[in-house]
């Protein structure tokens, strides 16, 4: 597939919100290796030239990547694939290890027969997927995501993006503070749980899912309105119909990614990483900003 995440950066390493994962290591380069996903893979048949565009399709050039990351939560990819992605963009990223991965920190989307019988697989699956955050009990969860399709599906397989920015900025930072105790994540188990919503310094992370693995819980009637006002953004989200060769890069603590069902022998591939400590803008792997004027450190 591409370069290998040598040390990535494991999730009990990033337990609180304040702390980083301290892991220098970058995607810094692709070569000739290729994981067992990628070697029967289309994708892996030369290296396209990969186009970057924002979700009016305005072409963006390399340097402007985080900065529109920072700007819309979301930017989107074509004639790509893992290799070609850690070659133009893995300079920008530190690794985030999901246990599904693989030595490269890729993980494999395809469907699986034995993943129906799991609630935590059902990304394994042909069904749809509501729109969520990916790790969404962690403290810190990966502050970014890249989805990639390598292969087509037959019928269905639409991208559904949600920013919920919108959502958080008519809230004051301190109304925020407030519902972080308000308005919990809990697993199916009743025994994990999140503040759905934390607020630090001017930047924030949102942590949602209401499926078979964990659902919202407010605790007041501030809380159920967020929470209404999040399930409307939900309702209404951004469908982007994927071809192979093409994806999307996201702010994981802002923009919840889900997907149509679908049918037919489609497969994708995820990568969990954060910005690389020498990356401008790295404090958004702290959450993303909630005012425009809040620039925590450099702005470059």
């Amino acid at each position: 597939m591409a370069s290998e995440f040598l040390h990535g950066a494991d999730e009990v390493s990033t337990p609180t919100h304040a702390e980083l994962p301290q892991d220098p290591t970058l995607i810094a380069r692709a070569d000739d290796q290729t994981t067992k996903s990628s070697a029967s893979s289309p994708m892996s048949e030369g290296p396209p030239q990969m186009e970057i565009t924002d979700l009016q399709g305005t072409p963006l050039g390399k340097s402007e990547v985080v900065s529109r990351l920072d700007a819309d939560g979301v930017i989107l990819l074509s004639e790509t694939g893992p290799a070609d992605f850690v070659r133009e963009l893995g300079h920008l990223f530190s690794s985030f290890r999901h246990p599904h991965a693989g030595p490269d920190g890729w993980t494999v989307i395809r469907t699986r027969d034995h993943a129906i019988q799991d609630p935590a697989l059902r990304g394994f699956t042909s069904s749809a997927l509501e729109p969520h955050t990916d790790r969404s009990f962690l403290s810190h969860p990966p502050a970014f995501l890249c989805f990639l399709l390598e292969s087509d599906s037959r019928t269905g397989g639409d991208a559904l993006l949600v920013d919920s920015a919108p959502v958080y900025r008519d809230y004051s930072d301190e109304m925020l503070a407030e519902l972080q105790t308000q308005l919990w994540l809990r697993d199916r188990s009743g025994v994990g749980r999140q503040p759905l919503v934390s607020v630090a310094e001017g930047l924030c992370i949102n942590r949602f899912r209401n499926d078979r693995v964990g659902s919202p819980r407010p605790l007041s009637p501030a809380g159920r309105t967020l929470l209404s006002e999040l399930v409307r953004a939900i309702n209404a989200p951004h469908r982007i119909p994927l071809r192979r060769g093409e994806g999307y890069l996201l702010h994981n603590h802002r923009v919840l990614h889900g997907r149509s069902a679908y049918s037919g022998n489609r497969q994708g591939v995820r990568l969990l990483a954060f910005l690389a400590p020498q990356a401008p803008r790295s404090w958004l792997n702290r959450g993303f900003r909630l005012r425009d004027e809040s620039r925590p450190g450099d702005d470059s």
